[in-house]
């Protein structure tokens, strides 16, 4: 990201003193025309050289115009409002063809576009082809069928407890239920709200559910300043929950993301919840899937 910055600065900068050099120029001219006015003397030379730096301004500032999407985590935003947009579409298409059931996992820092990326699988997984217009996976023979969605963001619950981390998911999966039209059941267990919404939801549209989970570590990282025993409630219930995903996976879900910024362990007498999800972190093929690389600054910046 300090790149990123620093590119940006230069270029600034350099525009800067381009206009600068047009501005001097401009002065320069009309001090030249004035006195060849006088000795009554024409200057082709130096009208066809000032049109020639003024034309590049121009091109230099028409090429930049497209805005930069700082802090912007919408895709649909990003590409209907004209920012600039470093295309991974490509590499979703490979994560999505052939088409097999995969659950995935990714860690990446804080400000690599996690949540930006959900937004991305959320918008494709709509069917919503035509936002996509000039991307890769536009152009490929991806299916574009629509599913049902069911995302998370674990950052935007209240966790300062497994007890109140456990309301805010029923709250949450009520509200998903209620949105999509699905009875919630009776009760306080969130895991039964969970497996009965993917269920039903499933059944009504006839097909598997998405499921995006962004920063699944965050209730465990908010309790790190407080006792062992309040962290390891907090384990649990993000094991449980991460618990019935794996259950479900192969009937009842077509594609599953989870995004988070450490690898936690989160594991139980059943095993590791992480254990059927395909970790992706350290992937050479999917290492580009978040940030930018030098070649992607110096081609869309």
């Amino acid at each position: 990201m300090n790149d990123a910055l620093n590119f940006r600065r230069e270029r600034k900068v350099w525009v800067f003193f381009m206009i600068l050099y047009q501005k001097q120029l401009k002065h320069e001219y009309k001090l030249n025309l004035h006195k060849d006015k006088q000795r009554n003397i024409q200057t082709p030379a130096i009208s066809s050289f000032l049109l020639s730096a003024n034309n590049r301004v121009t091109t230099l500032r028409q090429k930049h115009l497209k805005k930069l999407p700082l802090g912007i985590t919408s895709i649909s935003q990003i590409l209907e409002e004209d920012y600039i947009y470093v295309d991974k579409t490509g590499l979703i298409y490979d994560m999505l063809v052939p088409e097999h059931i995969f659950d995935y996992f990714m860690i990446r820092p804080r400000g690599f576009g996690k949540t930006l990326f959900l937004s991305t699988l959320e918008e494709i997984f709509k069917g919503n082809r035509n936002l996509f217009e000039g991307t890769a996976i536009y152009r490929s023979n991806y299916n574009w069928l629509s599913y049902p969605i069911l995302r998370f963001d674990f950052s935007k619950m209240d966790c300062n407890d497994s007890r109140e981390f456990e309301a805010s998911l029923r709250k949450e999966l009520k509200k998903m239920a209620k949105t999509n039209g699905i009875e919630p059941v009776d009760g306080q267990d969130f895991q039964l709200l969970l497996r009965r919404l993917i269920e039903d939801l499933s059944k009504k549209q006839g097909t598997r559910v998405v499921l995006l989970v962004d920063e699944y570590d965050s209730p465990i990282i908010g309790s790190l300043d407080k006792d062992i025993k309040s962290t390891e409630k907090l384990r649990n219930t993000l094991l449980n929950f991460l618990n019935v995903i794996m259950e479900l996976s192969d009937e009842f879900i077509q594609f599953s993301f989870v995004t988070g910024v450490n690898q936690f362990s989160v594991c139980g007498p059943k095993g590791c919840a992480r254990d059927h999800l395909i970790d992706i972190t350290l992937n050479p093929k999917y290492a580009t899937l978040m940030g930018f690389t030098r070649d992607e600054l110096e081609t869309y910046f």
